[in-house]
């Protein structure tokens, strides 16, 4: 509301000036020089007639996040994007880095959510029952990163759970929630043609409700919203995490590497999809068996486990952890 209020007043002094400089403009009495020499005054007398105070850097704040936002899901063009980035850093007095980390900054804020209670909490959820594309596995609307190593079959692991969610078959005990669903696939780890052969050999036909792109990169968020908005998939797949970012400016160790991430999330809460995005990174033990992931919230993480035979066990959720930990011997 403060926002509202200031931008208001802004407008309305902005437009009791320009009505002084035109009126002025048309005084054929007034020598030019004056003329110039009295907007000059007036702008000036403009620009310290109000209070530029904490709201004032909150209302600025907020407005280059907006532009920021507004560049990074309308702009597909990397190059184009950076350049727009760099024409508004150079507006606001800040580095173009000074700009991704605000807006890194501005996706994990959470400061707005208001405290709530559990009546809140059941109008939130509106139903008991948690919505799910693969029950008990894969949730609706999230987000899921699945690490494992390479080779280990992350990516015909999902062309299977794709292909019994297209066909509305149940998969390993979990019942599908409906007869058919569609699936749009980011596949950038591997060539069209390896992917065709994986595909054939699962079952895949021509009429089935699977689209995919196989040169993407996640600065084209764009892109991935537009084909949201006209395909309207309910599983999306990226492969890889790794491939995806192939030309991010950051390195996988920075905090700025994680954007894509919050983004997705946003997206995946947005549109009631589910992404998964699948990834390689280092093991871990637990109770003598390997553990292939890293939980990042709010990223909802899944786990591979493999035994020290090397023998893969299974894919569990958050949910259903600490019972993997403590069954798998």
């Amino acid at each position: 509301m403060t926002d509202l209020v200031i931008e208001k007043y802004i407008r309305r002094l902005g437009i009791s000036l320009g009505n002084k400089i035109v009126s002025r403009g048309f005084d054929d009495f007034v020598n030019p020089l004056d003329f110039v020499k009295h907007i000059e005054q007036e702008v000036l007398k403009f620009t310290k007639s109000w209070d530029k105070g904490e709201d004032f850097d909150k209302w600025k704040y907020q407005r280059l996040i907006e532009a920021i936002r507004n560049i990074e899901y309308t702009i597909s063009d990397p190059a184009y994007k950076i350049w727009k980035l760099q024409t508004l850093a150079q507006e606001f007095g800040k580095s173009q880095r000074e700009l991704e980390q605000l807006y890194l900054k501005s996706l994990a804020d959470f400061s707005n959510e208001p405290l709530k209670g559990l009546k809140e909490l059941d109008e939130e959820c509106g139903t008991n029952d948690r919505e799910w594309l693969l029950h008990g596995f894969i949730p609706k609307a999230t987000t899921i990163l699945f690490h494992a190593e390479g080779g280990v079959g992350k990516t015909k692991l999902i062309y299977e759970l794709a292909y019994n969610l297209i066909t509305g078959q149940s998969w390993s005990g979990h019942p599908v929630t409906a007869s058919e669903r569609r699936v749009l696939c980011y596949q950038t780890d591997e060539s069209p043609h390896d992917m065709r052969q994986a595909l054939r050999a699962r079952g895949f036909h021509p009429d089935m409700n699977f689209k995919y792109r196989t040169n993407w990169v996640i600065d084209a968020i764009p892109q991935l919203v537009k084909d949201i908005e006209e395909f309207q998939p309910d599983l999306i797949v990226i492969d890889s995490l790794t491939s995806v970012n192939r030309y991010s400016i950051f390195e996988e160790n920075t905090t700025e590497y994680a954007r894509p991430l919050l983004q997705l999330v946003q997206i995946a809460n947005q549109y009631g999809c589910t992404v998964r995005q699948m990834g390689e990174d280092g093991y871990v033990w637990v109770d003598s068996c390997k553990l292939v992931a890293l939980p990042n919230p709010p990223v909802n993480t899944w786990y591979v486990f493999e035994s020290p035979a090397g023998e893969w066990v299974r894919v569990a959720g958050d949910d259903e952890f600490e019972v993997q930990q403590r069954s798998l011997r």
